[in-house]
């Protein structure tokens, strides 16, 4: 037998351990579900009771100017833009709407060309008189709501719309907060929309503080159909946390670390949290709730924004990118159609503070799709950010480049993207059609436009106030630069959702801007034409697939230059963006197109097709 431990001894044994048990609880809350440390970010110098006001010791930290220098004309390349929001009937002809369910939240478009005649249609939600359905007759649109059979978009954040039947007819999936989870409505041969069977309905546990901003189709299965992704910006759970532990404002030095708490104390069992967030798998004639099987049930406790489902790792399964508010940006690897796995940090994703819009573009030209997520930058002189509350931040947007094989670097500032202001919607796309990539990014909050001078936290709201909507060009290899003025892009209202999209059929994508309560502002493309070539893909071996989403395309020029492309519809952010796919050409034409089916290894390949012009590629069998 061993000798048994004296008391004392025993003490100090008990001691060892209670210490370590407790720099272990400290380390978790710093440690994210795939069990790795938390990337710093900037955090706020304090958030103790009051921190809003400043004090003798505690001077206003102001956010340091824009540079104004303008950028060079050759950069700019002829790139200009005019409002025709009036000229296209897109003001709204009833009374003003209601205000938006959180006005400084919601605004969401979705475009999509639903009578299949070529022209790209338009779905409004939260922006006063002028939500609804909008027909898009050769670049006018008119106002179908009514005709087109819709409920009454009052309280709708964000909409969808896909063939889920596999009928040939465009659906519609409706977004809002509340207890409401969503409504899908089936569509049909006379252009009409209406509930389908029970089997359809899409429905989870009801509670008052969701708030559904974000949906995605796509095959995550690639069973041939489309399955649904929706995200809840679930507020209940940092309530829960409050009741939890009483108010925590005073115990937490910043989000990143509050949210940390919230999915420690729910993984042991201290926190119940029901949030809305949910996957459906789509069965062929109903959705099955499929979000604990595929292993998204963490993501509920989360305040996503905005998904994406798209294939980043280049094995031919869609992988699922998410921007998240209060430090919950999230990446999930698709383990061949049986599930996800959570891969944030291993990637190096997920260091923005409030991530809310979402691009998936190739944004550095070497054929990975990268990942841009919108945030709060507020630059001050020395870098630190000012304790207005525990959910402001101050970091800015992350642009994380693909280096292969889930492995991102982030390089925001390389690129020149850190502070596009409060930004909410943002697109990425060649307005110039010159091979360039430009981004555009909404902004705003509502605030007083006048603050009090000594409060940090009325200063701190003021600067988005009239904060302008981002337009960005670049040289071939430098930085970013704003140019939204120079390019003729002047709102600064509270804007959400961004589109690019050639409404007029001139080849040349124009921009959607959707504001809060109002009518959305129309920026048509004048830029000096150049060639182009539109892409929309048919499948009529997958009806339940019909678009040919989550496709890799990879267009080469006549004069070597390559573009790769993945056709989704998800992104910006309350957002759907067309079926299509938009490569500008400059002055060449188009040497080959090819095709990589969602998860076939060799590609359909397309010989010299004719530029200038939308074509269609289908499946070859």
């Amino acid at each position: 037998m061993g000798k048994s431990q004296d008391p004392a001894a025993r003490s100090r044994t008990v001691a060892l351990v209670l210490v370590v048990l407790l720099v272990g609880v400290l380390v978790a809350v710093r440690v994210f579900s795939d069990g790795e440390a938390q990337a710093p970010v900037a955090t706020p110098a304090g958030d103790e009771p009051g921190a809003g006001t400043a004090s003798p010791g505690r001077p206003v930290v102001r956010p340091v100017e824009p540079d104004p220098t303008p950028v060079p004309e050759e950069t700019l390349a002829g790139l200009r833009f005019e409002d025709v929001t009036d000229r296209v009937g897109l003001t709204g002809s009833g009374p003003d709407g209601p205000e938006p369910t959180a006005a400084d939240m919601d605004a969401g478009a979705a475009v999509a060309d639903i009578d299949d005649d070529g022209d790209l249609d338009l779905l409004l939600t939260s922006s006063g008189r002028a939500s609804g359905l909008h027909r898009n007759d050769d670049g006018v649109f008119t106002d179908i709501t009514d005709e087109s059979g819709l409920p009454s978009l009052v309280g709708v954040t964000v909409a969808a719309f896909a063939d889920v039947d596999a009928d040939g007819h465009l659906d519609l999936f409706l977004g809002g907060p509340g207890t409401e989870f969503g409504r899908l409505l089936l569509g049909d041969a006379s252009g009409r929309f209406r509930d389908g069977p029970r089997a359809w309905r899409v429905t989870a546990p009801g509670t008052g503080k969701r708030a559904i901003r974000g949906v995605d189709f796509g095959d995550v299965d690639r069973d041939g159909d489309l399955d649904l992704v929706v995200t809840d910006w679930n507020l209940g759970s940092f309530v829960a946390v409050e009741a939890a532990r009483g108010d925590a404002s005073d115990r937490f030095t910043g989000q990143c670390q509050y949210a940390a708490t919230v999915r420690r104390l729910h993984a042991a069992g201290a926190l119940q949290v029901t949030g809305a967030t949910r996957a459906f798998r789509n069965d062929g004639d109903r959705f099955t709730d499929a979000t604990q099987a595929w292993g998204l049930a963490d993501l509920g406790i989360e305040r996503p924004f905005t998904p994406q489902l798209v294939d980043l790792d280049d094995d031919g399964w869609l992988d699922l990118a998410v921007a998240g508010d209060s430090c919950s940006s999230r990446l999930y690897r698709n383990e061949r159609g049986t599930g996800f796995v959570d891969v944030t940090r291993r990637a190096g994703v997920g260091t923005d503070e409030n991530g809310m819009g979402s691009v998936v573009r190739d944004l550095d030209g070497d054929g990975r799709p990268d990942w841009l997520v919108t945030s709060i930058a507020y630059p001050t002189a020395d870098g630190t950010c000012p304790p207005v509350g525990l959910f402001a931040g101050c970091s800015g947007n992350r642009v994380y480049l693909n280096r292969g094989r889930m492995r991102f670097e982030e390089s925001t500032d390389e690129l020149g993207l850190r502070d596009t202001g409060w930004g909410w919607g943002a697109v990425a796309a060649d307005f110039a059609n010159d091979g360039r990539l430009q981004v555009a990014v909404t902004n705003g909050r509502i605030g007083k436009a006048d603050p009090d001078p000594t409060s940090q936290a009325e200063v701190y709201y003021a600067a988005f106030v009239d904060d302008p909507t981002s337009f960005r060009v670049r040289s071939d290899d430098g930085p970013y630069a704003e140019a939204a003025a120079q390019v003729g892009i002047d709102d600064d209202r509270v804007s959400h959702a961004l589109v690019a999209f050639d409404h007029d059929r001139d080849g040349r994508l124009d921009l959607l801007v959707a504001h809060a309560g109002e009518p959305p502002t129309l920026y048509r493309n004048t830029t000096p034409p150049r060639r182009w070539i539109g892409i929309r893909l048919r499948d009529p071996s997958t009806p339940g697939n019909v678009a040919g989403l989550g496709s890799r395309v990879e267009v080469t020029s006549t004069d070597g230059a390559t573009t790769t492309q993945w056709l989704h519809t998800s992104g910006s952010y309350e957002a759907q963006h067309p079926a299509e796919l938009h490569v500008g050409l400059g002055e060449a034409g188009v040497a080959r197109i090819r095709v990589w089916w969602p998860g076939e290894q060799t590609p359909q390949v397309v010989t010299e097709p004719q530029a200038d012009r939308m074509i269609t590629v289908t499946r070859a069998r």
